[in-house]
């Protein structure tokens, strides 16, 4: 799998998992599939966090993939992404791109300018996200990063409960700016 280097460690043990169960499943491809059992299987990862908090089981998802797939005719070789897996990434990479997300260096006499444009876009985002993170922030006093994991995912799962989530959603479906109304 070239492009490898785009990626954080986590997400490139996620991909080595879901080789693995291209592998184990004898599929010739890494399927979206495969993608999903490494979610869960990473544990270290948010994603495999919240996929499990959702109540997905590993063994639970491995059946119902091995189900809902043909048996695999792989004897060996290269496995490659399946073009609907490369989407998935490339969409991955595009969106953290465009949200923020990507690491990049920046030089320390751009640190203020850079710091500024950020909490501007943060702030164009929803209010209540916002000020749940600002909460959570300021009540956090525990060192421990799994405590402030877990704050956040509830955090998370009470601002999905509001409109202007809904309206952030259905903004990013309809790839427009949303419209939000503080509540």
């Amino acid at each position: 799998m070239s492009g490898m280097e785009r990626f954080t460690q986590r997400a490139r043990r996620v991909l080595s998992l879901a080789h693995q169960e291209a592998e184990r499943m004898r599929h010739s491809s890494i399927g979206t599939e495969h993608l999903l059992l490494g979610l869960i299987q990473e544990e270290g990862g948010v994603a495999g966090r919240v996929l499990r908090d959702l109540g997905l089981d590993l063994e639970r998802v491995k059946e119902v993939v091995e189900r809902m797939s043909d048996a695999g005719q792989y004897r060996g070789g290269k496995i490659d992404l399946a073009p609907g897996t490369q989407q998935v990434l490339e969409f991955a990479i595009e969106e953290a791109r465009r949200m923020g997300l990507v690491n990049e260096v920046i030089p320390e006499d751009e640190l203020s300018g850079h710091v500024e444009t950020l909490a501007r876009n943060l702030i164009a985002n929803s209010p209540q996200a916002l000020a749940a993170t600002k909460r959570l922030m300021a009540a956090q006093n525990r060192p421990w990063l799994d405590a402030a994991i877990g704050s956040v995912l509830e955090a998370s799962s009470l601002a999905r409960e509001t409109a202007d989530f809904r309206e952030g959603l259905a903004a990013f479906l309809e790839k427009r700016k949303p419209e939000f109304e503080g509540r």
